[in-house]
Order: structure tokens, then sequence, then C-alpha cells
């Protein structure tokens, strides 16, 4: 399964772009960020297409910089400091294990 489809909601989308305008995260960063989501997404379809053949979903939660290289163009260097950045930022929450999304805004943590 090379892809699939993970809503985000508007409090991520939201959070994503403030902190993109206010110089919280680079244009670098916000491209990870969404690649993080594109991640999520594949693993999700791939659980949903073996559920649908009756098969118990595997678990497909070891996430690494290799697959955001890959789905970025960025080395390995850029996506590990935009990662940090987005965590920085309380944006997400990284680890090999699984991604963390910020459920709630961020709008106050920024403002001066």
């Amino acid at each position: 399964m090379e892809s699939g489809y993970k809503t985000i909601t508007p409090i991520q989308l939201a959070n994503s772009l403030f902190a993109f305008e206010n110089n919280a995260i680079s244009g670098q960063c916000l491209r990870v960020y969404f690649a993080c989501h594109a991640a999520v997404a594949v693993r999700e379809a791939a659980a949903r297409s073996q559920k649908r053949k009756g098969r118990k979903p595997k678990q497909f939660a070891r996430y690494q910089i290799a697959e955001l290289e890959h789905l970025t163009g960025l080395p390995a260097r850029a996506v590990k400091r935009s990662l940090t950045l987005l965590k920085r930022a309380d944006l997400i929450n990284p680890s090999e294990g699984g991604l963390l999304y910020q459920p709630f805004p961020i709008l106050w943590r920024l403002k001066a």
C-alpha cells in the first residue's frame, strides 16, 4: 500500500499555518508536517485494507526518517531538523512508535 487518506482537522491545519505565518516553523517544516500526515495515512489505509480482507491488521507504527525523506525529497539532516522544530513549536511529537499531533489550538502560545 503506497497511499491512503488522512483527514487533517481544522485545528491541525490552522496550527501549522499559524506557526508558519509567525515564523515558528519554515516552509520546509510545513512540508515535513504534511509528510507525517501522509505516513500515518499509508498505515491507516493498509490497516483498513487488511480488515476488509478479513485479516487482522498488522501494526505498521514504525516511523523512520527515510520514509519522510522519500515523501519530501529532503535529505535526512533537513528532515531531522524539521521534526525538531515541529516538536519545539508543539505541532507534533514524533517517535519511532508513533506520531502524536497537537489536538488543541496553539495560537495563544505563539503570540507575543
